[in-house]
């Protein structure tokens, strides 16, 4: 019998540096990443980012660090060739963005790279290019102290990683997103990005973060935030918070920065959504952009080969002394601040003193909206999460929050209004005759009618708590109440996809359009979806970096901004599944555009709340909403006799 042969093979080094850049390098934006960083550690602190066609085609990074020696070019491109540490014991603090030595040697072994730098004290600089892990040059160049870096043919030897890459536009948006956090991650650093000759982003390096949000986001956006500074237990936490009332449908707008470096740690997302959790909507999410320094003994970042991922020490002490900060913050913005006693003598008409408490919003539409569910006992997307915590104490010393305005808050007599409302026996609910999952998905494909399961009330008597109808019949004696969300949402489901062959007719053009600045994601849903947002009313246009321009919305929206509503519509976009999109994406674009349209809580005049009584009746079917619930609960004329003891 024969032998069987070896087959473990040894793999050369060329192989080896393009699996090792497979974990490093997965697109344009990544290099970008990797060589800010570098400039960074080298001490710039004016760094150019120059690129072609998404970075594709080219990426140039220019920086005015200490540069490199001309000894030190031979090492460049070795794998695991550092200058930020020189021994394992360096690895239990590190203090510096890189340290991996990967980077480099990754980048050179799936492109072409030309590297130009001088280094402190030399007379001129050098040039090196190496391409597919192979030096093609090396020769002395003119140079101002710095380094300079191009990267051209990327993907050149691995054609099936190119095919990968998303439109040049949205590998614009990523690299975008890389400079952006960067940004704001070291304000001390001027950063200025070009994209096919057009200057996209620059920071003047004056180290105010406020700056870079206002440039990034715009005013509105930071208008909605507070800024933090809080230390405890060798932790600090700077950066800004959103205010409770101002939240966004997904995490997108969450920036965490540890020690400077950028990360994606599932334990400070928790610690920041668990200190907003009595504040905030369920499905809502807070916008965070948080520094969090500690000692860099206290934390391993050789986790991952993107340094992407963190490892604390004792993650539990630390995620409960970073909650307790976050929860005193929000506590003590979230207080009322600013009281005005008005002399009772200057009040003509009126004898007792009036006090005047300067909050942005009441709290009364959301309790009166809270206790209704309560008691109907219907579980909604939209329902509010309201807890009673007595507010922590906080020490002075650590308050360090400059105030702009009082939201308001959630205290433990509100809470216990809600406490005082037992749950009653539930009344009668409507619900598809069909299994749920099935029935939705055949309304999307075909608008098939689910059958009625009685008649459309006869008129209606009235609304309550901003957001049910009340409406009656006489055959039988029924109550019905109407969700005024849902029942909205099924007049513009039915609205947009009876206008969508005509969009003009649905089409109301801005008299001023608005500039709205985007992340990523956003970015990449607007590039995705835009041709069916034109459909639906909703005309954007791309501009550089990560904005665009609204021109158009739905004529429905009625008082609801523009800008509020397109900011809605990515949030219930980016909240479909892939499923969703795949059967019938314009479908799945209609319902997230009628239910970014209404929401449970929006005051209606009376005449507004006849004509949506009118405009639900004419339906192809009034009775449930895009998503299959039900508009309206009928309470007969029985029902309600037994609950007063009057019928058993």
């Amino acid at each position: 019998m024969n032998a069987k042969r070896s087959i473990i093979n040894v793999l050369d080094a060329n192989t080896i540096n393009q699996i090792a850049a497979g974990e490093v390098i997965e697109r344009p934006a990544s290099i970008v990443k990797e060589l800010i960083e570098n400039a960074i550690d080298a001490g710039a602190n004016h760094v150019v980012i120059d690129f072609l066609e998404g970075g594709k085609k080219r990426i140039r990074v220019s920086d005015n660090g200490h540069g490199i020696v001309r000894e030190d070019f031979s090492k460049i491109f070795l794998r695991h060739s550092t200058s930020k540490i020189s021994s394992a014991q360096d690895l239990m603090a590190i203090h510096s963005l890189g340290f991996r030595g990967e980077a480099l040697a990754s980048i050179a072994a799936i492109a072409s790279v030309q590297l130009t730098s001088k280094g402190e004290g030399e007379d001129a600089g050098n040039f090196i290019q190496v391409k597919g892990g192979k030096q093609i040059d090396f020769h002395p160049a003119g140079s101002n102290q710095g380094t300079q870096i191009v990267v051209e043919d990327l993907f050149f030897n691995t054609p099936v990683r190119r095919k990968f890459l998303k439109s040049t536009q949205v590998e614009s948006s990523r690299i975008y997103e890389v400079v952006k956090r960067t940004a704001l991650s070291f304000p001390a650093v001027s950063l200025e990005c070009i994209r096919d000759g057009r200057q996209i982003f620059y920071s003047s390096g004056n180290g105010k973060v406020e700056d870079i949000l206002m440039d990034l986001q715009g005013m509105h956006y930071f208008e909605q935030l507070f800024p933090i500074a809080r230390e405890k237990d060798g932790i600090r936490i700077d950066g800004y918070l959103s205010e409770p009332n101002a939240s966004r449908g997904n995490r997108n707008h969450q920036y965490f920065f540890l020690n400077h470096r950028y990360i994606s740690s599932p334990m400070l997302r928790f610690a920041l959504e668990e200190a907003y959790q009595p504040f905030m909507m369920k499905g809502r999410f807070p916008i965070a952009i948080l520094l969090v320094t500690l000692d860099p003994g206290r934390v391993d970042v050789n986790v991952h080969p993107t340094k992407l991922e963190v490892r604390f020490q004792e993650e539990k002490r630390v995620k409960e002394t970073v909650l307790a900060m976050l929860k005193e913050a929000i506590q003590v913005y979230n207080q009322p601040k600013s009281w005005q006693f008005t002399d009772p003598k200057s009040l003509p008409g009126t004898k007792d003193p009036v006090v005047q408490l300067n909050t942005s919003e009441s709290v009364e539409s959301q309790l009166n909206e809270q206790i209704a569910r309560y008691i109907i006992q219907e579980e909604d997307s939209t329902q509010l999460e309201l807890k009673s915590e007595s507010p922590a104490g906080s020490d002075s010393d650590e308050m360090e929050l400059s105030l702009k305005k009082v939201p308001y808050g959630i205290n433990s007599d509100e809470a216990a209004i809600q406490k005082a409302h037992p749950a009653v026996s539930e009344p009668t609910v409507l619900v598809p005759t069909a299994e749920p999952v099935e029935a939705i998905q055949s309304a999307w494909r075909t608008e098939e009618i689910q059958p009625a399961p009685f008649a459309y009330p006869a008129a209606m008597i009235g609304a309550i708590f901003d957001t049910y109808i009340l409406a009656k019949s006489f055959g039988p004696e029924s109550l019905y109440l109407i969700d005024q969300h849902a029942a909205h949402e099924r007049i513009l489901y039915e609205a947009f996809r009876n206008k969508a062959e005509n969009a003009a007719n649905l089409m109301q053009q801005l008299l001023q359009p608005v500039v709205i600045p985007l992340n990523a994601v956003e970015f990449e849903l607007v590039e995705r979806f835009g041709h069916l947002m034109m459909k639906f009313g909703v005309e954007v246009e791309t501009l550089a970096g990560q904005s665009i321009v609204l021109r158009s919305v739905p004529s429905q929206l009625g008082t609801m901004s523009p800008q509020d509503f397109f900011l809605r519509l990515l949030d219930e976009i980016t909240a479909l599944s892939s499923g969703e999109m795949g059967r019938d994406a314009e479908a799945a674009i209609a319902k997230a555009a009628c239910k970014a349209a209404v929401k449970a809580g929006d005051h209606l005049s009376q005449e507004e709340v006849s004509s949506l009584f009118e405009q639900l009746k004419t339906c192809k079917d009034p009775f449930h909403c895009p998503h299959g619930r039900p508009t309206m609960i009928r309470l007969s004329q029985a029902e309600l006799e037994k609950k007063f003891g009057r019928r058993t």
